[in-house]
């Protein structure tokens, strides 16, 4: 496999479109191409949760980065408020039902002393127990968290916890007039609900009767964005060299497209022929853009790609027909000069960019 697409002609669009519908097909059929499906359902996860907390975030910021008086503080903004930092718990829990089904399916083997009582499908596997569970303590157990993991639980069976604004204002001999507006909850109330676990009534019990919520949530935040890069972090050691290998495959692929796809674009649009993208209509533009293409792809590099197979006998060989590497190329690709009028249609227009 050469990347000079090469051909009868200058304009043997075909060979392009076989080659990279070749070369495609062999990218999907790497090992490598399944396990990305979990990296894409994690960063999906991962981008609502992020999204979620950054509308919190400015909610909360609407208020206590305001000159607002807490009297004049809405009930539409407190339910808003309660509403969105519900979605955020529920992100989390969202980001953790995935990272359980994922690990569950990578590290499969079960702990068979710890039965549950349904068809097993809960049983917790023997690396939930001795690495992903020991994790999530040393992130998330500190008594702070129990309580906003489960005012979820308080949301959904006792009681909206609707927050209370407060501002203070202060001043003195040659200091000047600050504002502090913050959002407290109160401890009393939220002491009322029976079954919170033990750290998290432990937690409330040594709060002032109005306490703020918000830098909890901030420090919560920090807490699944670390352990978030860790979960990722030892998907990808346990899918190594096999995914790592499809994504570099994969972007070397797109790099390719990229370069012949604007000069079969460029030789349809001097054919007359409408291509799929709008071409520079200038050749000086097309060749300044075709040289940017070359520098990136060029820059990122080539390992090389071929399929081996295993013989009867044992011995690996090269699959018969895709014995040439993917590499950069020996020389630019061939494209056409601009073509005088009345040039015969079999004329030999082509030139090589240097």
């Amino acid at each position: 496999m050469t990347d000079d697409l090469g051909g009868a002609t200058p304009y043997d669009f075909p060979r392009y479109y076989e080659e990279k519908d070749r070369r495609r097909a062999l990218v999907n059929a790497m090992p490598g191409r399944n396990h990305q499906a979990h990296f894409e359902n994690l960063n999906r996860a991962y981008a609502i949760l992020e999204g979620n907390r950054q509308e919190l975030e400015l909610r909360f910021q609407s208020f206590v980065q305001s000159t607002q008086y807490a009297g004049n503080l809405s009930d539409e903004y407190k339910q808003e408020l309660v509403r969105l930092f519900h979605n955020y718990l529920a992100a989390v829990g969202s980001l953790r039902d995935i990272q359980r089904t994922i690990h569950r399916k990578l590290w499969p083997e079960k702990d068979e002393s710890n039965q549950d009582d349904g068809d097993g499908s809960n049983q917790k596997t023997i690396w939930e127990e001795t690495v992903y569970q020991p994790k999530v303590q040393e992130y998330f157990s500190t008594d702070e968290f129990s309580f906003l993991q489960n005012l979820r639980n308080y949301t959904l069976h006792y009681s909206l916890p609707v927050p209370a604004g407060s501002t203070t204002l202060s001043w003195g001999q040659d200091r000047p007039l600050t504002h502090e507006n913050r959002l407290l909850l109160r401890s009393s109330s939220l002491l009322k609900y029976k079954k919170w676990p033990g750290p998290a009534k432990r937690f409330l019990r040594e709060q002032a009767e109005r306490f703020e919520f918000h830098p909890i949530i901030e420090r919560y935040a920090v807490a699944v964005e670390k352990f978030f890069h860790w979960f990722n972090a030892v998907v990808l050691e346990k899918l190594s060299p096999e995914h790592p290998d499809y994504i570099s495959t994969a972007t070397e692929l797109e790099y390719w497209v990229g370069e012949y796809q604007i000069v079969v674009t460029w030789k349809q649009d001097q054919q007359g022929q409408v291509g799929l993208f709008a071409p520079p209509s200038e050749e000086r533009n097309f060749r300044r853009e075709l040289a940017e293409l070359k520098q990136r792809r060029w820059a990122y590099g080539s390992r090389g790609w071929r399929i081996f197979t295993v013989t009867p006998d044992g011995e690996v060989d090269l699959l018969h027909g895709y014995t040439d590497p993917w590499g950069l190329p020996r020389r630019s690709p061939r494209i056409p000069t601009k073509v005088p009028a009345n040039t015969p249609p079999d004329a030999d227009t082509t030139s090589t960019l240097a």
